[in-house]
């Protein structure tokens, strides 16, 4: 008779108790098979992944520059494709990106993503924090205590403005602004 393990129907009806024991034994005995895959690989000759890569790494380094060379245009029309699919993430990451390049030269402290400012327009129903008027897909991301005061880069700090009352307000703080406006 032969092991119950190895018969395929025992092995379809109690896949997942084999895969839990599996797991909890690879658990349990984890530098015996490390040794074991070690010396199995030495006896055969191979050479581990990451000696491999540290080996090799000039070499691909020279690989990777010369394939982007060969294939510029290809490399390039691959990009573009990506980024006219994705509009939306690239408009929010590289408004990401450019505040962060802002917020390092006045060393403003914490750090924002698209996701951040995704959620903040869900707060503000799509609305200007200051004017409440609707702002679309063309939104400013407005520091209320701007980072040249001294504002921070967290998202607590921001809000989302139409182009105006952001461009108007500049860098002064919301008592400052004489168009003020309302503040929600």
């Amino acid at each position: 008779m032969s092991k119950p393990d190895r018969d395929p129907a025992y092995r379809h009806k109690h896949r997942e108790e084999i895969a839990r024991r599996k797991a909890e034994y690879q658990r349990s005995h984890k530098e015996q098979l490390r040794e074991y895959h070690r010396a199995y690989y030495a006896r055969k000759g191979h050479i581990y992944h990451r000696e491999y890569d540290k080996q090799r790494r000039d070499q691909k380094r020279e690989y990777d520059q010369q394939y982007r060379k060969a294939n510029y245009e290809r490399i390039r029309e691959r990009q573009r494709r990506w980024e006219r699919d994705n509009q939306q993430h690239v408009r929010l990451y590289k408004r990401a990106a450019a505040m962060k390049r802002y917020s390092v030269v006045y060393n403003a402290e914490g750090y924002y993503t698209d996701d951040d400012i995704q959620r903040q327009y869900g707060h503000q129903h799509g609305k200007c924090y200051y004017c409440g008027e609707r702002v679309g897909k063309k939104y400013h991301v407005d520091h209320v205590v701007p980072v040249s005061r001294g504002g921070t880069n967290w998202p607590d700090n921001l809000v989302i403005a139409c182009g105006h009352c952001n461009c108007t307000k500049n860098d002064r703080m919301p008592h400052e602004w004489p168009e003020g406006g309302r503040l929600l």
